[in-house]
C-alpha cells in the first residue's frame, strides 16, 4: 500500500506541474506545487504534496477539450469540475 500511495503522490505532482504550465489552465489547487498559499505549512506536516488536486479553466468550454491516447477530461455540468475519463 505505501508504494501505491507513493505512485500516485508522484503522478498527481506530475500532472500539478503540467498542468500549471498548460494554457487552458487558470489554476492549479494542489499543495505540492510551490506556488500554492499552503505550500510551506503543508510540507511541514507532509512527506509529499499528496495524491488529489484540483484546477480552473475559467471556462467550461475549455474544459471540454480533450487530451491524447484517447483520453481526456468530461465536464460534470452542475458541480463545474472534473473526472478523468
Amino acid at each position: 500500500m505505501a508504494l501505491r500511495m507513493e505512485r500516485s503522490a508522484d503522478n498527481c505532482a506530475a500532472l500539478a506541474a503540467y498542468l500549471a504550465s498548460h494554457p487552458l489552465v487558470k489554476k492549479v489547487n494542489y499543495p505540492g506545487l510551490a506556488k500554492h498559499p499552503g505550500h510551506e505549512l503543508h510540507l511541514r506536516q507532509a512527506t509529499s504534496g499528496g495524491s488529489l488536486l484540483s484546477f480552473e479553466t475559467g471556462s467550461v468550454e475549455a474544459s471540454k477539450v480533450r487530451g491524447g491516447s484517447g483520453q481526456g477530461w468530461v465536464v460534470t455540468h452542475w458541480q463545474r469540475g472534473c473526472n478523468m475519463a
